[in-house]
Protein backbone atom coordinates (compact mmCIF):
# COMPACT_ATOMS: atom_id res chain seq x y z
CA UNK A 1 0.00 0.00 0.00
CA UNK A 2 1.25 3.24 -1.16
CA UNK A 3 -0.75 6.17 1.04
CA UNK A 4 0.83 8.94 2.32
CA UNK A 5 -1.46 11.49 4.62
CA UNK A 6 0.28 14.34 6.46
CA UNK A 7 -0.80 18.27 7.49
CA UNK A 8 1.45 21.27 8.04
CA UNK A 9 2.54 25.23 6.54
CA UNK A 10 2.30 25.99 2.75
CA UNK A 11 6.12 27.04 2.38
CA UNK A 12 5.30 29.35 -0.58
CA UNK A 13 2.66 30.10 -2.69
CA UNK A 14 1.48 27.30 -5.02
CA UNK A 15 3.02 27.24 -8.98
CA UNK A 16 -0.04 26.94 -10.81
CA UNK A 17 -0.06 25.71 -14.22
CA UNK A 18 -1.44 23.96 -17.21
CA UNK A 19 0.19 21.31 -19.35
CA UNK A 20 0.04 21.67 -23.10
CA UNK A 21 -3.05 19.69 -23.38
CA UNK A 22 -4.65 22.05 -20.67
CA UNK A 23 -4.83 19.82 -17.86
CA UNK A 24 -4.18 21.89 -14.45
CA UNK A 25 -1.46 20.98 -12.51
CA UNK A 26 -0.09 22.56 -8.82
CA UNK A 27 3.16 22.29 -7.12
CA UNK A 28 3.94 22.84 -4.04
CA UNK A 29 5.75 22.31 -0.86
CA UNK A 30 4.75 21.71 2.21
CA UNK A 31 6.81 21.91 5.73
CA UNK A 32 5.84 19.20 8.80
CA UNK A 33 7.48 19.54 11.95
CA UNK A 34 8.48 16.41 13.71
CA UNK A 35 6.30 15.21 16.63
CA UNK A 36 9.92 14.76 18.72
CA UNK A 37 12.27 17.21 19.85
CA UNK A 38 16.38 16.15 18.40
CA UNK A 39 19.58 16.17 21.29
CA UNK A 40 19.39 20.01 20.71
CA UNK A 41 15.88 20.20 21.92
CA UNK A 42 14.51 21.44 18.47
CA UNK A 43 11.65 19.78 16.76
CA UNK A 44 13.26 19.15 13.01
CA UNK A 45 11.06 20.36 10.15
CA UNK A 46 10.78 18.09 6.72
CA UNK A 47 9.95 19.71 3.64
CA UNK A 48 7.64 17.39 1.06
CA UNK A 49 7.37 18.55 -2.38
CA UNK A 50 3.82 17.86 -3.70
CA UNK A 51 1.96 17.86 -6.93
CA UNK A 52 -2.01 17.86 -7.32
CA UNK A 53 -3.71 17.85 -10.67
CA UNK A 54 -7.33 18.54 -12.42
CA UNK A 55 -9.81 19.79 -9.64
CA UNK A 56 -7.52 19.48 -6.98
CA UNK A 57 -4.34 21.70 -8.49
CA UNK A 58 -7.90 24.36 -9.26
CA UNK A 59 -8.52 24.00 -5.53
CA UNK A 60 -5.22 24.67 -4.29
CA UNK A 61 -4.33 27.24 -6.32
CA UNK A 62 -7.95 29.21 -5.29
CA UNK A 63 -7.62 28.95 -1.58
CA UNK A 64 -4.14 28.45 -0.74
CA UNK A 65 -0.89 30.81 -0.15
CA UNK A 66 2.13 30.46 1.38
CA UNK A 67 1.65 29.67 5.31
CA UNK A 68 -1.87 28.19 4.93
CA UNK A 69 -2.41 25.24 7.00
CA UNK A 70 -3.20 22.42 4.69
CA UNK A 71 -3.85 18.56 4.99
CA UNK A 72 -2.75 16.16 2.00
CA UNK A 73 -3.19 12.85 1.20
CA UNK A 74 -1.68 10.90 -1.24
CA UNK A 75 0.69 8.56 -2.98
CA UNK A 76 4.44 8.65 -2.41
CA UNK A 77 6.11 9.11 -5.96
CA UNK A 78 9.72 8.94 -6.90
CA UNK A 79 11.56 9.86 -10.65
CA UNK A 80 14.62 10.71 -11.50
CA UNK A 81 16.21 12.99 -14.04
CA UNK A 82 19.51 13.91 -15.73
CA UNK A 83 20.53 17.39 -14.39
CA UNK A 84 22.77 20.24 -17.31
CA UNK A 85 25.59 18.65 -15.82
CA UNK A 86 25.05 15.20 -16.45
CA UNK A 87 24.43 14.36 -12.90
CA UNK A 88 21.40 11.84 -12.04
CA UNK A 89 19.03 13.39 -10.01
CA UNK A 90 16.27 11.60 -7.78
CA UNK A 91 12.94 13.64 -6.18
CA UNK A 92 10.56 12.04 -3.94
CA UNK A 93 7.02 13.93 -3.78
CA UNK A 94 3.52 13.20 -2.74
CA UNK A 95 1.01 13.08 -5.67
CA UNK A 96 -2.23 14.94 -4.39
CA UNK A 97 -5.73 12.94 -4.09
CA UNK A 98 -6.85 15.16 -1.63
CA UNK A 99 -6.41 18.22 0.34
CA UNK A 100 -7.91 20.28 2.89
CA UNK A 101 -8.16 23.01 5.30
CA UNK A 102 -5.71 22.67 8.65
CA UNK A 103 -6.34 26.42 10.04
CA UNK A 104 -7.79 29.65 8.92
CA UNK A 105 -9.66 29.22 5.58
CA UNK A 106 -9.45 32.12 3.14
CA UNK A 107 -13.46 32.95 2.93
CA UNK A 108 -12.98 33.93 -0.78
CA UNK A 109 -11.02 32.48 -3.55
CA UNK A 110 -7.80 34.41 -5.12
CA UNK A 111 -9.89 34.97 -8.30
CA UNK A 112 -12.83 36.73 -7.12
CA UNK A 113 -13.43 40.52 -8.85
CA UNK A 114 -16.14 43.11 -8.39
CA UNK A 115 -18.04 43.73 -10.71
CA UNK A 116 -16.90 47.44 -10.38
CA UNK A 117 -13.28 45.56 -11.58
CA UNK A 118 -14.85 44.05 -14.24
CA UNK A 119 -17.49 45.96 -15.73
CA UNK A 120 -15.70 49.80 -14.74
CA UNK A 121 -17.11 52.59 -16.32
CA UNK A 122 -19.85 50.62 -18.03
CA UNK A 123 -21.93 49.66 -14.68
CA UNK A 124 -21.94 53.65 -13.95
CA UNK A 125 -24.55 53.35 -17.63
CA UNK A 126 -26.34 50.13 -16.47
CA UNK A 127 -30.40 50.93 -16.00
CA UNK A 128 -33.11 49.00 -13.86
CA UNK A 129 -35.65 47.30 -16.20
CA UNK A 130 -38.96 48.50 -15.36
CA UNK A 131 -40.69 45.40 -14.66
CA UNK A 132 -44.04 46.92 -13.74
CA UNK A 133 -45.81 45.42 -17.10
CA UNK A 134 -44.91 42.08 -16.78
CA UNK A 135 -47.49 39.83 -15.87
CA UNK A 136 -46.12 37.68 -12.82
Amino acid sequence: MNKFMGTGNIVRDPEYRSTQTGTPVCNFTIAITRKFKDSSGNRPTDFINCVAWRQTADFIHRYFSKGSGIGVTGELQTRSYTDKNGLTRHITEVIVDEAEFNGTAKTEPKTETTAEELFGDELAEFKPLDDSDLPF
